[in-house]
């Protein structure tokens, strides 16, 4: 779907509905996942627990511990990841003379903290066979999902404690690069709309001659060019006036169609990040929706 969308063929409505559909799918099977766990729970514990002891631990505290171990492990695998990445992005900012995010120690520690993947972490371990091709029972399958559940749950109770008090009065630096991004994209996408627009008119108003495109080209000009000018001072302007002829609107799909070009452009270039592209192409779809109502 998404090879479809850079090639340019799949209408706005669908898009809108598709990302709908794909909330609502997520949403059902990320609950499927635990309410599964949830029935399985007791007997995993209980089989988890005899795999212990007949292992040769005196404990059930064992598995606790483990889980403990495991978790910390994970923390610090994730504080280097973060970290190698943070400093990727500041050695290509500094490569490409571009303004690089700040880096502190409470940055790391909150990136390493919200690393939560539950569902993911569920739904592999889950695809554990029950059995052996022998029919016997698979070996340590309810310890292996006992083991990821509890990381999963320390994950979850340590970050909704500690991440608060580690991100009261952080700073962060890289959401005005973000929309310094997207600032940019969206006015290169008007400047492509404003091209797309003036060929059009010059092209129908050098055909039949039965209608004028000029008066109504250059009132999507302007509103193009007033967007520009509000994108340059840092104004977030995404609003469409109401459509009043079959001309006009003629006009703005063939200037949303250039915005959507370009905005794929930019993404293929690397020039854009794919979370910018999908907000900005969502605002060209819902104008476009909107032009559809009248």
């Amino acid at each position: 779907m998404s090879f479809m969308d850079y090639r340019g063929t799949t209408h706005a409505s669908t898009r809108v509905q598709r990302n709908a559909v794909w909330d609502t799918v997520q949403f059902t099977l990320n609950g499927i996942i635990f309410v599964l766990l949830g029935e399985q729970l007791p007997s995993i514990i209980a089989e988890a627990e005899e795999v212990v002891l007949s292992a040769g631990h005196a404990s059930r505290w064992w598995l606790y511990t483990t889980i403990l171990l495991i978790y910390i492990g994970l923390l610090i695998l994730r504080f280097i990841w973060v970290w190698v990445s943070l400093m990727l992005v500041k050695f290509r900012a500094k490569r490409y003379n571009t303004l690089a995010p700040k880096m502190g120690l409470r940055l790391l520690i909150a990136s390493t903290l919200a690393g939560v993947r539950g569902a993911i972490t569920l739904a592999g371990i889950m695809t554990l066979p029950l059995t052996m091709l022998d029919g016997a029972e698979f070996p340590g399958r309810d310890l292996a999902i006992f083991l990821a559940a509890g990381i999963i749950i320390v994950s979850l109770i340590v970050a909704s404690i500690t991440l608060p008090l580690v991100l009261k009065g952080l700073q962060l630096s890289t959401p005005d690069l973000h929309k310094k991004e997207e600032r940019e994209a969206r006015i290169s996408a008007a400047e492509a709309a404003i091209a797309a627009i003036e060929s059009t008119v010059e092209r129908r108003n050098n055909g039949d001659g039965e209608v004028n495109y000029s008066e109504l080209g250059s009132q999507l000009i302007i509103y193009y060019r007033n967007r520009i000018e509000e994108y340059k001072k840092g104004e977030d302007s995404t609003n469409v006036d109401i459509i009043s002829t079959h001309i006009e609107s003629e006009l703005w799909r063939i200037a949303f169609h250039a915005e959507r070009k370009k905005i794929y452009d930019l993404r293929k270039k690397s020039e854009l990040t794919e979370v910018r592209m999908n907000k900005i192409m969502l605002d060209i779809d819902l104008a476009e929706l909107r032009l559809a109502t009248h």
